[in-house]
C-alpha cells in the first residue's frame, strides 16, 4: 500500500491498522472484468477508508 499511496495520504494514514472489510461494490455484470476491496484504517483526522477497484485483463 505504501508505493501506491500518494505522499500527501501517506503522511496522514497509520498503515498498521488496515483492517480488511467485507462486501463489494461492483455490479453481479461486472464482476468478471473488476474487483473491489475496502480497507479501512486510522488516520490523523479519526477513520478512514481506501477503496481499490481491480480490473481483470486477459491477454490473447
Amino acid at each position: 500500500m505504501e508505493i501506491h499511496l500518494p505522499t500527501t495520504l501517506r503522511q496522514i494514514c497509520n498503515l498498521n491498522t488496515l483492517r480488511l472489510e467485507s462486501g463489494s461494490f461492483i455490479e453481479e455484470d461486472l464482476r468478471p472484468h473488476y474487483s473491489d476491496i475496502l480497507w479501512s484504517l486510522e488516520t490523523s483526522e479519526g477513520e478512514g477508508y481506501i477503496y481499490v477497484v481491480i480490473e481483470h485483463q486477459s491477454t490473447p
